[in-house]
């Protein structure tokens, strides 16, 4: 997921990068910081731990999108 995609599908749910980031935290990368985190998505900064960020934070897109859709079911 590229930060295009990562900008866009945050703003659809409601959510910020920020928001983003302290769930990413919560999952294991507890000293991730904003610069770092930013530079993942942007491509800027690459490597198997960028790459498994990525990987992460479209999980947790992913996750939101199904709860607001199991909301919405209600």
């Amino acid at each position: 997921m590229n930060k295009n995609l990562i900008k866009s599908e945050l703003a659809l749910l409601g959510k910020k990068q920020v928001d983003l980031l302290y769930e990413v935290q919560k999952r294991g990368y507890k000293r991730l910081n904003q610069s770092q985190f930013s530079a993942y998505l942007r491509g800027t900064l690459n490597g198997p731990q960028a790459e498994a960020v990525k990987k992460l934070a479209g999980i947790i897109i992913d996750e939101w999108k199904n709860e607001g859709q199991g909301r919405m079911a209600q």
